[in-house]
């Protein structure tokens, strides 16, 4: 920063824990932007109205991942495999629901399990491709969701344990019970809650207005993808899609992409950053208005004083601008022109 000429104490970092965050807040600064935890960015907006201090909130995610019939299963699954698996899962953006077409499930799911089977787990120190979970918090949650699995609502495929020494949860892959109507793993916490670890629910549909339901059957609305052969089909499926970003072929990477807006709707938050919309969010707009022209000694037709003359210019008026019929427009313009001109004349506006 200082090699780029940044002002001195323009970017200041404080390291703290809850209780810092919440004075920064109540501070009286100009503007708050927040990422994480949807109960914690509710803390965030309430302190904030205290001072009605304007905030973005950039909050978690329970991201979906539409597979239709056409698409590419080596490139489908490749890319649910590093989308739900990167940096162990824990990414808000990350694949968290899979929803694939009936002929193509048990394919795809084998394809996905081989390629899970293959990652390594890299330790502090080590190459590979999982890292540890360090927060224990975030374990409590794995531990919770996985235990209300069983037999009745889920089958899990891959994974489910944490290692002995607890400092991974294996990745997980999980699917509906087979001969159990319905799909009742859409009923569970680790279907509909945010993991934000090493997990990934997958579940069938048979339309596409089917999958799409799926999809936006959740409180949140960060990030989804859409996976096809048919690239104008899985633009009409993203058009549907309550997500501040759905991504076509590709998963989770875009917020690496400045030019482009990022953000949620729904429990994911609300304002955007990165591209012309975030910058946006972090300058105050103000209006400056000057006419096109100006006569110094001319007062504007809805000026005091009101008179039967002003009233009859401006009911012309709107009878000449907004008039469907042409033949009206025509009859109203010389009345107007007639009522303007004994305005001017009389009320001496000019």
């Amino acid at each position: 920063f200082e090699q780029a000429c940044l002002p001195k104490d323009l970017l200041q970092i404080l390291v703290g824990d809850p209780l810092r965050g919440a004075a920064l807040v109540k501070s009286g600064v100009d503007k708050v932007f927040f990422t994480g935890s949807v109960g914690t960015g509710k803390k965030v907006m309430a302190s904030a109205a205290d001072n009605l201090t304007p905030i973005v909130l950039e909050l978690g995610g329970k991201d979906p991942m539409i597979v239709l019939s056409d698409a590419n299963l080596d490139h489908a699954s490749s890319a649910a495999l590093w989308g739900a698996y990167s940096n162990s899962g824990q990414a808000c953006a990350s694949v968290e629901r899979i929803i694939i077409h009936e002929s193509i499930h048990d394919k795809f799911v084998d394809l996905l399990r081989n390629k899970i089977s293959a990652l390594r787990h890299g330790g502090h120190q080590g190459v590979g491709d999982l890292g540890v979970a360090t927060y224990e918090k975030q374990k409590a949650i794995y531990a919770d969701q996985l235990a209300e699995l069983n037999a009745e609502n889920s089958k899990i495929i891959v994974g489910g344990k944490f290692t002995p020494d607890r400092s991974y949860l294996e990745p997980t892959l999980i699917i509906n019970p087979p001969n159990v109507d319905g799909y009742p793993l859409e009923r569970t916490k680790i279907y509909r809650e945010e993991t934000f670890g090493p997990v990934v629910a997958v579940t069938k549909f048979k339309t596409v207005t089917e999958a799409i339901q799926k999809a936006n059957d959740t409180k949140y609305g960060l990030l989804a993808s859409v996976f096809s052969s048919d690239l104008a089909l899985a633009e009409q499926v993203a058009q549907h899609i309550h997500a501040g970003s759905v991504l076509i072929n590709e998963v989770l990477y875009t917020h690496g992409l400045a030019e482009t807006p990022w953000g949620g709707v729904k429990d994911s938050g609300f304002g955007r950053v990165h591209s012309d919309l975030g910058f946006l969010e972090f300058v105050n707009v103000r209006h400056i208005h000057k006419p096109r022209w100006w006569v110094p000694s001319f007062k504007s037709l809805w000026w005091f004083p009101y008179s039967e003359h002003q009233m009859q210019v401006f009911r012309h008026l709107m009878e000449f601008m907004f008039r469907r019929s042409f033949l009206r427009k025509v009859k109203a313009l010389p009345h107007l022109l007639v009522e303007l001109v004994h305005m001017l004349k009389t009320e001496k506006r000019l």
